[in-house]
């Protein structure tokens, strides 16, 4: 639950240098919903990572989503990104339980 609640905290708002969590959150504010600028997305991504200060094993699975979260070859990143299958690789939901 850490997990999911860290990744939206980061992605919902990111300073100074770059990190993996910034990074992730500013890819995700590509998809922002309207009335929402890119700009302001990231600003607000910026000062929640500031804010934030990410422990080393939080930039760790950010770098890991960071790296999961590329949408499949020929599918709209932000059309992939409303899927189950892309919001579990970006670190937005968790894989629904296998029974």
């Amino acid at each position: 639950m850490h997990r999911l609640l860290f990744i939206a905290a980061v992605v919902a708002l990111a300073a100074g240098c770059s990190n993996p969590c910034q990074d992730l959150g500013d890819r995700i504010c590509q998809c922002n919903p309207t009335g929402v600028s890119e700009d302001t997305c990231k600003q607000q991504v910026d000062n929640m990572v500031s804010d934030a200060d990410p422990t080393e094993s939080q930039d760790e699975l950010c770098a890991d989503l960071l790296d999961s979260c590329d949408a499949p070859s020929g599918v709209s990143f932000c059309e992939w990104l409303t899927t189950e299958a892309g919001k579990v690789a970006c670190g937005l939901a968790y894989a629904a339980p296998t029974e």
